[in-house]
């Protein structure tokens, strides 16, 4: 198993685990030596997601998207920001 697959492995079970910021930091070291590794950014989308930093997960997953358009998984992470979007804002205008 190369460095990279033992990464990508360390960061799905960190996402798995709800560490998405563990994830996040194991990924973005990946790609600081391998730019062009879809895969690495594809679960950098995902834990940004998981970590509610929408704004760059939008960011990432277009990119992603963009190399992989029939990646039909990417698209609805992509797409399903706006309904996390409104989820909070619905809920930050109930509790306050």
């Amino acid at each position: 198993m190369s460095d990279a697959q033992i990464s990508l492995s360390r960061a799905e079970q960190a996402l798995e685990n709800g560490a998405a910021e563990e994830a996040i930091q194991i990924l973005k070291r990946l790609l600081q030596a391998q730019t062009d590794n879809t895969d690495a950014r594809a679960l950098l989308g995902e834990a940004l997601l998981e970590a509610g930093r929408l704004e760059e997960a939008v960011t990432v997953l277009e990119d992603v998207i963009s190399q992989l358009p029939d990646d039909l998984d990417l698209q609805f992470d992509l797409f399903s920001i706006p309904a996390r979007l409104f989820k909070w804002t619905l809920y930050f205008s109930i509790s306050t």
